[in-house]
């Protein structure tokens, strides 16, 4: 199982810019881009700051103009994932 955030991912947002933790930190959404900044780096709407995480890919989901440095994320594994890892423990235990 890999925690490499990719498009269709369920993810929770566990960190942030100081004037957007208070707003975005647990939300969840499910990921419909991975988008590389433009110009190398990243404008913050609500405060003006340039150059936040700059290079580092973001991902959208939430609006088509809301974009979520992927450090910021946590990816939030299938259900599926979680009862196969569930059943592992009890044929080891």
């Amino acid at each position: 199982m890999t925690d490499r955030i990719e498009v269709g991912d369920l993810v929770i947002i566990v960190r942030g810019h100081e004037c957007q933790s208070a707003h975005w930190r647990g939300l969840i959404f499910t990921v419909t881009n991975i988008v590389r900044p433009e110009r190398g780096e990243w404008y913050c709407p609500r405060c003006g700051t340039y150059s936040l995480y700059h290079s580092e890919n973001a991902a959208t989901g939430l609006a088509q103009d809301s974009y979520i440095p992927l450090s910021w994320l946590k990816r939030i594994p299938p259900l599926s994932k979680l009862e196969s890892i569930k059943e592992c423990e009890k044929v080891t235990v």
